[in-house]
C-alpha cells in the first residue's frame, strides 16, 4: 500500500461512521471470507492495522479457511504486524464483574492492550503531523471514499439498474429510475424490498422509486446517505412513514410522496431549507404540525390534497416564497390568519 493509504482509509472510516454504516464495512468479507483486516495484516500494513483495530474490526473474525488476522501476518511472516497482535497478549488482569464483555475471544487484559495500542497509534500519528508531516489531502481522501462505496455498490447491487450504473465507471449518471412492480423484483430480508444498494449511491441527485403494492411500507435511515438528492419521488408505493434521517437530504428541491399511506410526516421535513416542491397528495394524514416549527424559506409548491387534515400547521414566517398551497378534499373548516394572501387551493 502507498505511503498515505491508512489516512485515506482512516478519512472513509470516519465517514462510514458519520453514516452510521460502519459496522456494514469494518468487517467485510470477499468471497473468501477475508477481511479487510486480514488484508492490511498479510501485505504489512500495521498502520492500517492499528486504523482498523481503532474503527473496532474484528481481530478473531476468521476466513473460509479458519484464518484469522495475526494467522495472515504468520505466514508472511509480518514481523510489525505480529508485535501489534502480540502487544495485547502480556500481564493478564481480572474483568469487572459489574461490566459485561464482549464475546471477542480476548480476555479483559488484550482487549484493553489492543485498545491502547490502536490510540497509541493514532496519537502518533498525530504528533507527525504536528512535527510537520505533510498530510494527505484532504480532497483526495474524501474521493477514495467516494470510490470504494460505488465499488462496493456495484459489487453488490442486485437490481440490474444498480449494478449498470455508468457514474460507478466514471461517467456522469447521476439519476437512477426504479419501477419495479414485479414479485420478482422485491429483494428478501431487507426494508421494504429495497436493493440495499441504492442507499450506497451518495452520488445520486435524482432518484425515483416505485415497488409492488403493498411491499414499501418503510424506508430505512440508509436513505440519509443520498446527500446528493436533489428529487426524490415515492409515489405510488404504501410508505406509512418517512424516516427522520431524511433531515441529511439538505440538497433536497423536490419530493414527491403521494398516493402513499402516510398517518404522519417527520419534523426532519420541516428542516430542508432547500426544499420548493412538497407534495403529500393521497395519504392519511390528520396533522401537518410536525413541520409546524421547522424553516422552509424556499417552499414554493405545497400539495396536501385527499387528506384528513384538521387544520394547516406551516412555519408560515420562514415560508417567504410560498406561491401555492392545495389543500382540497381534507376535513379543513377554517384557514389560519396567517395563510394571508397566499394562493390557496380548496
Amino acid at each position: 500500500m502507498n505511503p498515505g493509504k491508512h489516512r485515506s482509509l482512516e478519512q472513509m472510516l470516519q465517514i462510514l461512521q458519520r453514516q452510521r454504516v460502519l459496522r456494514d464495512y469494518v468487517d467485510i468479507r470477499d468471497e473468501e471470507g477475508r477481511t479487510p483486516l486480514m488484508f492490511a495484516a498479510a501485505n504489512g500494513n500495521v498502520q492500517c492495522v492499528e486504523v482498523l483495530a481503532e474503527f473496532g474490526a474484528s481481530v478473531t473474525a476468521k476466513c473460509e479457511k479458519g484464518n484469522t488476522a495475526r494467522d495472515y501476518a504468520v505466514k508472511r511472516s509480518k514481523a510489525k504486524v505480529l508485535e501489534f497482535f502480540d502487544h495485547v497478549s502480556s500481564e493478564e488482569e481480572e474483568a469487572d464483574p459489574n461490566v459485561a464483555e464482549p464475546d471477542d475471544g480476548l480476555t479483559s487484559t488484550q482487549r484493553n492492550k489492543l485498545k491502547k495500542k490502536a490510540m497509541e497509534g493514532a496519537e502518533s500519528r498525530g504528533m507527525k503531523k504536528k512535527e510537520g508531516e505533510e498530510d494527505t489531502d484532504m480532497a483526495e481522501a474524501k474521493e477514495d471514499a467516494k470510490e470504494e462505496a460505488k465499488a462496493e455498490a456495484k459489487k453488490d447491487a442486485v437490481w440490474e439498474e444498480l449494478r449498470a450504473l455508468s457514474h460507478m465507471e466514471g461517467k456522469d449518471i447521476r439519476e437512477v429510475v426504479l419501477i419495479k412492480l414485479e414479485e420478482g423484483d422485491v429483494v428478501a430480508g431487507v426494508e421494504g424490498g429495497v436493493d440495499p444498494a441504492l442507499w450506497r449511491c451518495d452520488f445520486l441527485k435524482n432518484v425515483k422509486l416505485q415497488m409492488p403494492a403493498k411491499i414499501l411500507v418503510s424506508l430505512p435511515d440508509a436513505l440519509g446517505n443520498l446527500v446528493a438528492l436533489d428529487t426524490l419521488i415515492l409515489s405510488k408505493n404504501a410508505l406509512r412513514s418517512l424516516p427522520e434521517a431524511m433531515e441529511k437530504l439538505a440538497a433536497l428541491r423536490v419530493l414527491e410522496v403521494d398516493s402513499n399511506e402516510l398517518e404522519t410526516i417527520p419534523a426532519a421535513l420541516g428542516k430542508l431549507g432547500k426544499l420548493e416542491t412538497l407534495n403529500l397528495a393521497t395519504n392519511k394524514l390528520t396533522s401537518l404540525a410536525p413541520i409546524a416549527d421547522g424553516n422552509l424559506p424556499n417552499l414554493l409548491t405545497l400539495v396536501a390534497d385527499f387528506n384528513a387534515l384538521e387544520g394547516v400547521e406551516l412555519p408560515y414566517a420562514s415560508m417567504a416564497r410560498i406561491n401555492s398551497v392545495s389543500i382540497s378534499n381534507n376535513s379543513i373548516t377554517s384557514l389560519p390568519e396567517e395563510m394571508g394572501l397566499m394562493q390557496v387551493h380548496l
